[in-house]
C-alpha cells in the first residue's frame, strides 16, 4: 500500500512484517481462527503512526476483527499518546447464521484482551465501550422517543452523555457551550427556559417548535434548531424505508 506525502517526490511503501501476520495475531489473542483475512497489525500500526498525532481520534468504518484498535493501543503505549478509536461494523449475520455478531464475539473480545492482557502478553491498558445500534425506519423518525433524541443531540456536540430526565427540558454543557433539548413546549415553562439559557455563553436549543419557542426565548447567544431536520441532516435519511 502506498502512502503519498504532498511534500515528497517519492511514494513511501508500507508493508506488513510478514505474510499471515493478521491470522496469527487472531489465533494468539483469541485462541482460535475467529476471522478470515484480518488486517496485519504491523501495517495498521504504520498507517496510524504516519497519519495521526498523539491526541487524534482514529475512525475505522470497517472494523472487522479490531486490528485498528490494537494498533492505536500499541502506539499509545509506545509513545505515551492519547489516541482514541471508534470502530464501526455490521454483525455480518446471514440467513444461515442469524445470531452471528462479529462485533461482539470477535472485535470487542479482541479489544478487551489486548487491553487486559492475554497469554504471556501484558495488557496495554485503556478502556472502551461496546454499543449496538438498531435500524429505525424512516417513517418513524418523528416517533423516536425523547431519550433517543437526547442521546443523538449530545453525540453531535460532546464526547460524553448525560442521562435523559423526564422534566421540562434536558440540559448538558458548561458555562461556555451548552445544549438544551425541549421535548414539549409549554408557555408556562418560558420563564424557566429564559433563566436556564443564561447559564452558558452559547446555547443550542433544540425543539419541535423552534419558531414558537424563539418568540419566548429571545437571546443573541441562543440558536434555535428544529429536531427533524437536524437529525436527518446529521445522521442521514434515505427514501424507501431504509435508514
Amino acid at each position: 500500500m502506498d502512502y503519498l506525502y504532498d511534500d515528497r517526490d517519492e511514494a513511501e511503501q508500507l508493508r506488513s512484517a510478514r505474510g499471515g501476520e493478521g491470522g496469527e495475531a487472531i489465533v494468539t489473542i483469541l485462541g482460535r481462527k475467529a476471522f478470515d483475512f484480518p488486517k496485519p497489525p504491523s501495517l495498521m500500526r504504520a498507517l496510524v503512526q504516519q497519519a495521526t498525532t498523539a491526541g487524534d481520534i482514529v475512525l475505522d468504518f470497517f472494523a472487522g476483527s479490531g486490528t485498528t484498535a490494537q494498533a492505536v493501543l500499541e502506539l499509545n503505549k509506545k509513545d505515551n499518546g492519547g489516541r482514541r478509536f471508534i470502530l464501526v461494523s455490521s454483525t455480518e449475520a446471514t440467513e444461515d447464521e442469524p445470531g452471528k455478531n462479529i462485533c461482539r464475539d470477535v472485535c470487542a473480545k479482541r479489544v478487551g484482551n489486548v487491553i487486559s492482557g492475554y497469554g504471556n502478553a501484558p495488557g496495554l491498558g485503556g478502556d472502551f465501550a461496546y454499543l449496538r445500534t438498531r435500524r429505525i425506519p424512516a417513517g418513524r423518525l418523528l416517533e423516536i422517543d425523547h431519550a433517543q433524541v437526547w442521546t443523538a443531540l449530545q453525540l453531535s456536540h460532546f464526547d460524553r452523555l448525560a442521562p435523559f430526565e423526564d422534566g421540562p427540558f434536558c440540559w448538558a454543557g458548561d458555562e461556555d457551550n451548552a445544549v438544551l433539548y425541549l421535548p414539549r413546549f409549554r408557555r408556562e415553562d418560558a420563564a424557566l427556559l429564559r433563566k436556564q439559557v443564561k447559564g452558558s455563553a452559547a446555547v443550542a436549543l433544540y425543539s419541535w417548535q423552534p419558531r414558537a419557542v424563539a418568540q419566548h426565548v429571545r437571546a443573541a447567544h441562543v440558536t434555535h434548531l428544529p429536531i427533524p431536520e437536524t437529525l436527518t441532516r446529521r445522521f442521514g435519511l434515505h427514501h424507501g424505508g431504509k435508514a
